[in-house]
Protein backbone atom coordinates (compact mmCIF):
# COMPACT_ATOMS: atom_id res chain seq x y z
CA UNK A 1 0.00 0.00 0.00
CA UNK A 2 2.82 2.01 0.71
CA UNK A 3 4.29 1.52 -2.93
CA UNK A 4 1.09 2.16 -3.85
CA UNK A 5 0.21 5.75 -2.66
CA UNK A 6 3.36 7.17 -3.51
CA UNK A 7 2.65 5.82 -7.15
CA UNK A 8 -1.00 8.25 -6.95
CA UNK A 9 0.93 11.06 -5.70
CA UNK A 10 3.06 11.16 -8.13
CA UNK A 11 0.88 11.05 -11.19
CA UNK A 12 -1.17 13.66 -9.16
CA UNK A 13 1.61 15.80 -8.89
CA UNK A 14 2.59 15.60 -12.62
CA UNK A 15 -0.64 16.09 -13.83
CA UNK A 16 -1.52 19.18 -11.93
CA UNK A 17 1.59 20.55 -13.40
CA UNK A 18 1.14 19.79 -17.19
CA UNK A 19 -2.72 21.46 -16.78
CA UNK A 20 -0.64 24.73 -15.50
CA UNK A 21 1.71 24.87 -18.64
CA UNK A 22 -0.82 24.14 -20.84
CA UNK A 23 -2.25 27.62 -19.62
CA UNK A 24 0.53 29.57 -20.07
CA UNK A 25 0.64 31.90 -23.10
CA UNK A 26 3.22 30.96 -26.10
CA UNK A 27 6.39 32.50 -25.07
CA UNK A 28 6.66 34.45 -28.77
CA UNK A 29 9.36 37.02 -28.50
CA UNK A 30 11.64 35.15 -26.01
CA UNK A 31 13.15 36.77 -22.94
CA UNK A 32 12.45 40.46 -22.82
CA UNK A 33 14.17 42.96 -20.63
CA UNK A 34 13.42 43.91 -17.17
CA UNK A 35 12.31 47.02 -17.66
CA UNK A 36 10.46 48.18 -21.23
CA UNK A 37 7.50 50.13 -22.49
CA UNK A 38 4.69 48.59 -25.06
CA UNK A 39 3.37 51.19 -27.40
CA UNK A 40 0.78 49.99 -29.91
CA UNK A 41 0.09 51.07 -33.64
CA UNK A 42 -3.63 50.44 -34.88
CA UNK A 43 -5.48 51.27 -38.68
CA UNK A 44 -8.17 50.18 -41.03
CA UNK A 45 -5.67 50.49 -43.72
CA UNK A 46 -3.35 52.78 -45.71
CA UNK A 47 -3.88 55.16 -49.01
CA UNK A 48 -0.50 53.76 -49.97
CA UNK A 49 -0.81 50.34 -52.29
CA UNK A 50 1.21 48.09 -53.62
CA UNK A 51 1.62 46.17 -56.78
CA UNK A 52 1.35 42.24 -54.52
CA UNK A 53 -1.05 40.31 -53.12
CA UNK A 54 -0.62 38.64 -49.65
CA UNK A 55 -3.56 36.61 -49.65
CA UNK A 56 -6.37 35.08 -51.44
CA UNK A 57 -8.89 38.31 -50.03
CA UNK A 58 -9.13 39.77 -53.15
CA UNK A 59 -7.93 43.12 -50.97
CA UNK A 60 -5.12 45.24 -52.43
CA UNK A 61 -2.06 44.99 -49.72
CA UNK A 62 -0.80 48.03 -48.17
CA UNK A 63 2.17 49.79 -46.61
CA UNK A 64 2.25 51.32 -43.48
CA UNK A 65 5.38 53.16 -41.87
CA UNK A 66 6.00 53.57 -38.57
CA UNK A 67 9.24 55.01 -37.09
CA UNK A 68 10.56 54.49 -33.47
CA UNK A 69 12.45 57.18 -31.87
CA UNK A 70 12.44 55.85 -27.96
CA UNK A 71 16.24 56.42 -26.56
CA UNK A 72 15.69 55.80 -23.47
CA UNK A 73 14.14 52.79 -22.35
CA UNK A 74 13.77 49.29 -24.61
CA UNK A 75 10.29 49.00 -26.25
CA UNK A 76 7.89 46.24 -27.72
CA UNK A 77 5.61 47.25 -30.51
CA UNK A 78 2.55 45.89 -31.08
CA UNK A 79 1.28 46.58 -34.78
CA UNK A 80 -1.90 45.70 -36.23
CA UNK A 81 -4.56 46.61 -39.28
CA UNK A 82 -7.32 45.15 -40.93
CA UNK A 83 -6.43 45.44 -44.62
CA UNK A 84 -3.44 43.12 -45.77
CA UNK A 85 -0.43 45.23 -44.69
CA UNK A 86 2.91 45.30 -45.14
CA UNK A 87 4.63 47.35 -41.86
CA UNK A 88 7.89 49.27 -42.68
CA UNK A 89 9.51 49.76 -39.80
CA UNK A 90 12.50 52.27 -39.09
CA UNK A 91 13.90 53.47 -35.66
CA UNK A 92 16.57 55.97 -35.27
CA UNK A 93 20.10 54.21 -34.01
CA UNK A 94 19.73 55.20 -30.31
CA UNK A 95 16.21 53.10 -29.70
CA UNK A 96 16.32 49.79 -28.46
CA UNK A 97 13.35 47.18 -30.21
CA UNK A 98 13.28 44.19 -27.65
CA UNK A 99 10.14 42.98 -29.73
CA UNK A 100 7.68 43.21 -32.71
CA UNK A 101 3.98 41.78 -32.42
CA UNK A 102 2.50 42.14 -35.59
CA UNK A 103 -1.79 40.70 -36.07
CA UNK A 104 -4.81 41.67 -38.00
CA UNK A 105 -7.41 40.04 -39.59
CA UNK A 106 -5.35 39.87 -43.34
CA UNK A 107 -2.38 38.74 -43.98
CA UNK A 108 0.22 41.33 -42.24
CA UNK A 109 3.63 41.01 -42.96
CA UNK A 110 7.23 43.10 -41.60
CA UNK A 111 10.06 44.58 -43.07
CA UNK A 112 12.88 47.51 -41.87
CA UNK A 113 14.10 45.54 -39.54
CA UNK A 114 17.05 43.65 -38.66
CA UNK A 115 16.16 39.71 -38.13
CA UNK A 116 17.76 38.85 -35.24
CA UNK A 117 15.22 41.51 -33.56
CA UNK A 118 12.23 39.19 -32.07
CA UNK A 119 9.29 39.16 -33.60
CA UNK A 120 5.98 37.28 -34.70
CA UNK A 121 2.74 37.86 -36.80
CA UNK A 122 -0.34 36.18 -36.35
CA UNK A 123 -3.85 36.97 -38.20
CA UNK A 124 -7.41 35.63 -38.53
CA UNK A 125 -5.98 34.88 -42.60
CA UNK A 126 -2.93 33.52 -41.84
CA UNK A 127 -2.96 32.11 -37.96
CA UNK A 128 0.47 32.40 -35.99
CA UNK A 129 1.57 31.23 -32.74
CA UNK A 130 -0.58 33.83 -30.70
CA UNK A 131 -4.59 34.49 -31.31
CA UNK A 132 -4.92 37.25 -33.52
CA UNK A 133 -6.25 40.74 -32.86
CA UNK A 134 -7.33 43.21 -34.70
CA UNK A 135 -8.06 47.23 -33.21
CA UNK A 136 -8.05 50.71 -34.75
CA UNK A 137 -9.85 52.87 -32.49
CA UNK A 138 -11.93 53.18 -28.85
CA UNK A 139 -13.70 49.91 -28.88
CA UNK A 140 -13.84 46.07 -26.99
CA UNK A 141 -11.15 44.79 -30.08
CA UNK A 142 -8.72 47.42 -28.56
CA UNK A 143 -9.77 46.40 -24.79
CA UNK A 144 -9.20 42.40 -25.84
CA UNK A 145 -6.14 43.49 -27.87
CA UNK A 146 -4.26 44.61 -24.44
CA UNK A 147 -5.71 41.95 -22.30
CA UNK A 148 -3.86 39.57 -25.38
CA UNK A 149 -0.74 41.48 -25.16
CA UNK A 150 -0.46 41.47 -21.92
CA UNK A 151 -0.50 37.84 -21.58
CA UNK A 152 1.90 37.54 -24.56
CA UNK A 153 4.63 40.33 -22.83
CA UNK A 154 3.69 40.31 -19.15
CA UNK A 155 2.66 44.19 -19.51
CA UNK A 156 -0.29 46.12 -20.81
CA UNK A 157 0.39 48.76 -23.91
CA UNK A 158 1.47 51.99 -22.56
CA UNK A 159 0.21 53.77 -25.80
CA UNK A 160 -1.91 53.46 -28.69
CA UNK A 161 -1.50 55.56 -31.79
CA UNK A 162 -4.09 55.24 -34.29
CA UNK A 163 -3.76 58.72 -36.52
CA UNK A 164 -0.26 59.21 -38.79
CA UNK A 165 1.40 62.42 -39.13
CA UNK A 166 2.15 62.74 -42.66
CA UNK A 167 1.72 59.35 -43.36
CA UNK A 168 3.77 58.17 -41.01
CA UNK A 169 3.43 56.19 -37.60
CA UNK A 170 5.70 58.54 -35.12
CA UNK A 171 6.18 56.46 -31.91
CA UNK A 172 7.91 59.01 -29.77
CA UNK A 173 9.42 62.34 -31.84
CA UNK A 174 9.42 62.38 -34.99
CA UNK A 175 12.93 62.69 -36.16
CA UNK A 176 14.47 65.89 -37.47
CA UNK A 177 16.58 64.54 -40.19
CA UNK A 178 15.51 61.31 -41.92
CA UNK A 179 18.67 60.41 -41.79
CA UNK A 180 18.30 59.75 -38.52
CA UNK A 181 16.60 56.56 -39.47
CA UNK A 182 17.58 53.30 -38.76
CA UNK A 183 16.15 50.58 -41.90
CA UNK A 184 17.47 47.06 -42.33
CA UNK A 185 16.72 44.99 -45.77
CA UNK A 186 17.35 41.35 -44.01
CA UNK A 187 13.48 40.63 -44.30
CA UNK A 188 11.46 41.27 -47.54
CA UNK A 189 8.10 41.44 -49.14
CA UNK A 190 9.59 38.09 -51.18
CA UNK A 191 9.59 36.30 -48.08
CA UNK A 192 5.65 36.77 -47.15
CA UNK A 193 4.68 36.24 -50.87
CA UNK A 194 3.58 32.86 -51.95
CA UNK A 195 3.20 31.99 -55.23
CA UNK A 196 2.29 34.88 -57.89
CA UNK A 197 -1.40 36.24 -57.50
CA UNK A 198 -3.32 38.32 -60.29
CA UNK A 199 -3.94 41.71 -59.08
CA UNK A 200 -7.28 42.45 -56.99
CA UNK A 201 -9.81 45.18 -57.92
CA UNK A 202 -9.43 47.89 -60.19
CA UNK A 203 -6.04 47.23 -60.39
CA UNK A 204 -6.70 43.85 -61.77
CA UNK A 205 -9.17 45.16 -64.33
CA UNK A 206 -6.95 47.70 -65.63
CA UNK A 207 -4.13 44.97 -66.12
CA UNK A 208 -7.19 42.77 -68.02
CA UNK A 209 -7.43 46.19 -70.59
CA UNK A 210 -3.75 46.01 -70.84
CA UNK A 211 -3.60 42.25 -72.12
CA UNK A 212 -6.53 42.98 -74.55
CA UNK A 213 -8.86 40.69 -72.56
CA UNK A 214 -11.37 43.69 -71.61
CA UNK A 215 -12.29 46.94 -72.73
CA UNK A 216 -14.37 50.13 -71.36
CA UNK A 217 -17.54 50.13 -72.62
CA UNK A 218 -19.04 53.09 -74.70
CA UNK A 219 -22.79 54.29 -74.39
CA UNK A 220 -23.13 52.67 -77.63
CA UNK A 221 -22.11 49.45 -75.83
CA UNK A 222 -24.77 49.79 -73.33
CA UNK A 223 -27.79 51.38 -75.57
CA UNK A 224 -27.04 48.17 -77.99
CA UNK A 225 -27.65 45.60 -75.23
CA UNK A 226 -30.67 47.73 -73.70
CA UNK A 227 -32.26 47.96 -77.05
CA UNK A 228 -32.19 43.85 -77.25
CA UNK A 229 -33.38 43.17 -73.95
CA UNK A 230 -36.07 45.59 -74.90
CA UNK A 231 -37.19 43.67 -77.97
CA UNK A 232 -39.91 41.48 -76.15
CA UNK A 233 -41.15 44.58 -74.06
CA UNK A 234 -42.40 46.35 -77.58
CA UNK A 235 -45.33 45.18 -78.59
CA UNK A 236 -46.95 46.47 -75.61
CA UNK A 237 -45.57 49.84 -75.56
CA UNK A 238 -42.88 50.51 -78.35
CA UNK A 239 -41.12 52.85 -75.77
CA UNK A 240 -40.55 50.43 -72.82
CA UNK A 241 -36.83 50.09 -72.58
CA UNK A 242 -35.44 47.63 -69.77
CA UNK A 243 -33.45 49.45 -66.41
CA UNK A 244 -30.48 48.31 -65.96
CA UNK A 245 -27.04 48.97 -63.74
CA UNK A 246 -24.47 50.25 -66.52
CA UNK A 247 -22.75 53.05 -66.66
CA UNK A 248 -20.00 54.32 -68.84
CA UNK A 249 -16.44 54.33 -67.30
CA UNK A 250 -17.96 51.37 -64.93
CA UNK A 251 -18.91 48.73 -67.72
CA UNK A 252 -16.63 46.74 -69.41
CA UNK A 253 -16.97 44.90 -72.97
CA UNK A 254 -15.20 40.98 -72.46
CA UNK A 255 -12.81 40.75 -75.82
CA UNK A 256 -11.95 37.41 -75.28
CA UNK A 257 -11.67 34.33 -72.31
CA UNK A 258 -10.26 35.94 -69.06
CA UNK A 259 -10.52 35.50 -65.28
CA UNK A 260 -11.63 38.52 -63.42
CA UNK A 261 -9.98 39.66 -60.43
CA UNK A 262 -11.26 39.50 -56.32
CA UNK A 263 -12.32 42.23 -54.78
CA UNK A 264 -14.99 43.40 -56.91
CA UNK A 265 -17.85 43.88 -54.15
CA UNK A 266 -20.06 47.05 -53.19
CA UNK A 267 -19.11 49.96 -54.30
CA UNK A 268 -15.95 48.40 -56.59
CA UNK A 269 -18.17 46.05 -58.36
CA UNK A 270 -18.71 46.43 -62.43
CA UNK A 271 -20.92 45.99 -65.33
CA UNK A 272 -19.87 43.48 -68.41
CA UNK A 273 -21.47 43.30 -71.63
CA UNK A 274 -20.53 39.70 -72.73
CA UNK A 275 -20.70 39.54 -76.62
CA UNK A 276 -22.48 36.63 -78.68
CA UNK A 277 -19.98 33.84 -78.94
CA UNK A 278 -17.08 35.13 -76.55
CA UNK A 279 -16.88 32.91 -73.71
CA UNK A 280 -18.48 34.20 -70.32
CA UNK A 281 -15.04 35.33 -67.61
CA UNK A 282 -14.02 33.15 -64.72
CA UNK A 283 -12.79 34.43 -62.10
CA UNK A 284 -15.09 34.98 -59.21
CA UNK A 285 -18.23 36.92 -60.12
CA UNK A 286 -18.09 39.40 -56.52
CA UNK A 287 -21.00 41.89 -56.81
CA UNK A 288 -20.80 41.74 -60.56
CA UNK A 289 -23.59 41.98 -63.42
CA UNK A 290 -23.00 40.35 -66.38
CA UNK A 291 -25.14 41.26 -69.52
CA UNK A 292 -25.23 38.50 -72.35
CA UNK A 293 -25.96 40.21 -76.01
CA UNK A 294 -28.70 38.01 -76.44
CA UNK A 295 -30.55 40.60 -73.84
CA UNK A 296 -29.99 38.56 -70.72
CA UNK A 297 -28.38 39.57 -67.68
CA UNK A 298 -27.19 38.00 -64.15
CA UNK A 299 -25.68 38.44 -61.12
CA UNK A 300 -26.61 41.66 -58.20
CA UNK A 301 -27.54 44.28 -60.51
CA UNK A 302 -29.90 42.23 -62.30
CA UNK A 303 -32.69 44.07 -63.44
CA UNK A 304 -34.28 43.17 -66.52
CA UNK A 305 -36.34 40.01 -64.97
CA UNK A 306 -34.71 37.29 -66.39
Amino acid sequence: MIHTSRVLLFVAVNFVGTVMLADEPPNVLGKLPADFDVYAVGTYGSPKTLDIQLDDSGHDAVQVDVIVNCPTKPVVIVLTAYEPTVWRVGRTAQTELAGVLVSGYHTQALVGIERKTPHAISSYENKGEFPYFCAYGASRELLAMNETVKKLVGKEIDKFINKPNHGVFNIGAAPENDKEIVYSNELTIKEYVSGPRPLAGQRGLDQLVTDGQLRLATQADIDAWVDKASEKFKRFNPELRVEHYMRAGFTYVVLKECALPDGLYGAHSRAFIVPNGTPFPGGPKCHNTFYSMDGTARGAGNRDGE
